[in-house]
């Protein structure tokens, strides 16, 4: 596999392990890096016929809901501190969902309590910027190894439509204002929160999904690298970021978090205004819009729409920059570059 091996991980979400599971109900984080460090130092001696190498991806534990405290919490923090250490280690790993659908009985999670509700993601991405920083100076890089919208697959009507896209957008570059240095997003051929489907599956036939074209936006702000990423605004329904380009201002995202269905009259749709310096009064807006965040049709990036050969249909269309002011509709995000 040569350079397409981006690291090893030993175990997966170990933290869960105890009580007889998968090891002995005494289960610690001590006992998992020792168990760790003796593994690492077998694969790296048999791959390098050295006792060290940064091969692995460390931890790669559950969302993580306990910090600051010195004991037994499982934590990428107490792994370093209790000997997961970077002459082996590349990154630590922590996953994360904004909900869960395993094993529901009863109503399970919608669009507006989960992920068009800023709050919810906020108070989830707290515990990894308090992590990234706390394990900034150790010299092994923080990445969300594992997230998606909804665990277990996804939901329907949330993880496939619409939503997911525009959420996706928001938490990307929330993200990527901390010390997270890398967001793997799962994904399976069927997954209802996959980016696309690349086969022929009970007679559906190959397609992208709504997440698609939230990777299509986040790959054109960060397109070239070296980009990095301020929070303008972080209210309950709104968000707006700068990108910076090796320290210039490169290109300014916003979101916007209110829901908007397909039912609903277009002509009657809320937009917010976001008021630009003068000097962007040329720029060009790239709209990720569609009729409604509760389907999954009719989605476009910057005027473009990718059809079922996989192929990005049409000339880019953008909007303009009016009266030093532009505007986000509910459940639309923008890109505006000069």
């Amino acid at each position: 596999m040569e350079k397409s091996l981006y690291a090893f991980e030993i175990g997966n979400e170990v933290d869960g392990w105890g009580n007889g599971k998968h090891r002995e109900g005494n289960w610690t984080v001590q006992r998992y890096v020792n168990q760790w460090n003796e593994f690492a130092t077998a694969i790296s001696r048999n791959l390098t016929g050295k006792n060290a190498a940064r091969l692995f991806q460390g931890c790669a534990f559950e969302a993580p809901r306990h910090i600051n405290e010195r004991t037994d919490c499982w934590n990428i923090e107490n792994a370093e501190l209790d000997g997961m250490h970077p002459d082996k280690t590349k990154t630590v790993s922590d996953h994360e969902y904004m909900g869960a659908n395993c094993h529901y009985t009863g109503a399970g999670p919608t669009i507006e309590d989960t992920l068009f509700d800023r709050t919810n993601m906020l108070s989830r991405v707290w515990y990894h910027d308090y992590l990234g920083n706390a394990t900034a100076e150790s010299g092994i890089k923080y990445v969300i190894g594992e997230t998606n919208s909804i665990s277990c697959q996804g939901a329907f009507n949330i993880s496939d439509v619409m939503a997911s896209a525009v959420w996706a957008v928001d938490y990307v570059m929330y993200l990527s204002s901390l010390k997270v240095s890398r967001v793997h997003f799962h994904m399976g051929t069927r997954y209802r929160y996959s980016p696309w489907q690349p086969i022929v599956y009970n007679d559906s036939a190959p397609h992208v999904n709504p997440m698609y074209y939230g990777n299509l936006f986040n790959a054109a702000v960060f397109a070239g690298g070296n980009k990095q990423t301020e929070v303008l605004v972080n209210e309950t329904n709104f968000g707006a970021y700068a990108v910076y380009k090796s320290g210039s201002l490169d290109a300014i995202v916003a979101v916007n978090l209110n829901i908007w269905n397909s039912t609903l009259d277009p002509v009657a749709r809320p937009y917010t205004a976001l008021a630009l310096p003068e000097i962007w009064k040329d720029a060009k807006v790239s709209r990720l819009t569609s009729p409604g965040v509760d389907i999954a049709g009719n989605i476009t990036f910057a005027g473009q729409y990718v059809n079922e050969n996989a192929s990005i249909v049409g000339q880019k269309i953008y909007d303009k920059v009016t009266g030093g002011k532009v505007l986000v509709g509910a459940g639309e995000a923008i890109l505006v570059q000069r």
